[in-house]
């Protein structure tokens, strides 16, 4: 039996539909992939058990939400280099959820070398982030959020 999986890309702007549009084309063409406009976010928060997605006020929204995600960040080779061996940026979280945390609730793959398999992985390993809800409170999450990442500053 095949597990159904359903799959709700939501770009940018729309500078970037078509292109992505086309990367489904040519990568999945058997799939029905529907493009999600980004102000159905918080529709199809409610609707998904995991998410990827990339670094930023998202991965707060998809904690708040309590929805185990894999943050990635693909980057070239050589601004690995540069950041990791010039500028010397060696954080322990990336992430405003690991941040604010303070420890690593939603695994970060970064470089330039990002595996789907480790992704995958990680999203079947993640437990509840109910964490940052209690961190955050339920109410006035986004000014909480801004204090507690002010704080860590």
């Amino acid at each position: 039996n095949k597990r159904k999986i359903q799959i709700w890309p939501v770009y940018a702007n729309e500078k970037v539909r078509k292109p992505i549009e086309n990367i489904i084309k040519d990568v999945a063409p058997d799939l029905d992939i529907e493009l999600f406009e980004p102000k159905n976010n918080h529709l199809l928060m409610q609707q998904c058990h995991r998410a990827i997605a990339t670094s930023g006020t998202l991965t707060l929204e998809l904690a708040l939400y309590n929805i185990p995600t894999a943050v990635i960040y693909k980057i070239s080779r050589l601004n690995y280099i540069i950041a990791k061996y010039i500028f010397r940026i060696n954080l322990s979280h990336y992430c405003l959820v690991n941040i604010i945390a303070g420890k690593t609730l939603f695994p970060e793959f970064f470089g330039y070398k990002i595996s789907p398999e480790h992704i995958v992985q990680s999203l079947q390993n993640i437990e509840s982030c109910e964490q940052i809800k209690h961190i955050l409170g339920e109410e006035n999450a986004s000014d909480n959020a801004a204090k507690e990442i002010l704080a860590i500053l």
